[in-house]
């Protein structure tokens, strides 16, 4: 058994050394932050606002970075790329940027309103597109409406989508969620318009059929 201090020597000992760590000549041990505590949330995303130890970062990034010294739409096509953590400015314009541009079609309203009820309140916001199968109209004097159990909800939707542009329903959705998974499509989307679900079309051409099965093989390969 090894020799132990004596009591004084001790008391002495711990006495200098919490000396010595109030002048803060010994590092004192800190738990490190959660996630939580590192970023501040606004609307489920990382605020904008920045901490003072981060000015002078964010404002070093803004002046001086090239990225962010283009042009905004020059910016959003690099953007395609995984940059979102490259700094908050970057993050600020890329985090809601899939949600903004794009149109989400779904089967049932079912699946549409399980969707939105797991989406961030900054994502919701973001969103402009939403689509329905043609089920979703009833028939009413040679013209289309949604249900009015549907109309209800779509109130709904407007609440939770605030930004929303259009919901809409139409038959050429219901060949693509309802048909063959196997069966061809052609996009013909262009960025520059509203989405729709005319965009698609089926490809029935030999070409695309045989594209489709040397693809089909390859995958199964």
């Amino acid at each position: 058994m090894g020799r132990s201090l004596r009591k004084s020597t001790r008391s002495k000992t711990n006495a200098s050394a919490k000396a010595a760590k109030d002048a803060g000549y010994v590092r004192r041990a800190r738990q490190a932050p959660t996630r939580k505590q590192r970023y501040a949330r606004h609307k489920g995303l990382v605020s904008m606002k920045i901490p003072k130890d981060l000015k002078s970062i964010t404002i070093a990034n803004a002046e001086n970075s090239p990225l962010l010294r283009l042009p905004r739409e020059i910016r959003h096509t690099i953007f395609a790329l995984p940059l979102t953590r490259v700094s908050r400015q970057i993050y600020s314009e890329t985090a809601t940027l899939a949600y903004a541009e794009n149109c989400f079609a779904f089967k049932h309203e079912v699946y549409m309103f399980k969707w939105l009820s797991k989406r961030l309140l900054a994502q919701r916001e973001a969103i402009r597109w939403l689509m329905l199968p043609s089920e979703s109209y009833r028939r009413k004097e040679d013209r289309r409406s949604f249900s009015p159990d549907l109309e209800k909800k779509a109130k709904k939707v407007r609440k939770t989508c605030p930004n929303l542009v259009a919901m809409e329903a139409d038959y050429a959705l219901d060949r693509i969620l309802f048909g063959s998974p196997s069966r061809p499509f052609k996009d013909k989307r262009d960025r520059d318009e509203e989405p729709s679900s005319e965009d698609f079309s089926v490809d029935s051409s030999e070409d695309a059929w045989k594209d489709f099965r040397e693809d089909s093989s390859e995958d199964s390969s």
